[in-house]
């Protein structure tokens, strides 16, 4: 949130921090993946895929895409879905 309600520079700061920490959970998620090996094959690829959206995401944003358009809103989509796919591989039997 903006320190000083209004102010550009304030908003841009805080809008590109958000849009940079998405990128960096990505990459956090690619550099867990890589220091475990032994991660389970299916647990693996739901967290890259995740990862991969989350960057895209992040690229996008910072490119001027808004949250709803055309490049963003099925990418949205696609990481709500990897979210339930997580969910329900790390659930216990």
């Amino acid at each position: 949130q903006n320190p000083v309600p209004g102010d550009l520079a304030g908003d841009l700061a805080v809008g590109t921090n958000a849009r940079l920490s998405l990128f960096a959970g990505g990459a956090y998620l690619h550099q867990a993946l890589e220091s475990n090996p032994a991660t389970p094959a299916d647990v693996a690829q739901a967290v890259g895929d995740m990862a991969d959206t989350l960057e895209a995401l992040s690229i996008n944003y910072l490119a001027g895409h808004s949250p709803e358009d055309e490049v963003q809103q099925p990418l949205r989509d696609q990481l709500r879905g990897q979210i339930d796919v997580l969910d329900n591989l790390c659930q216990p039997e």
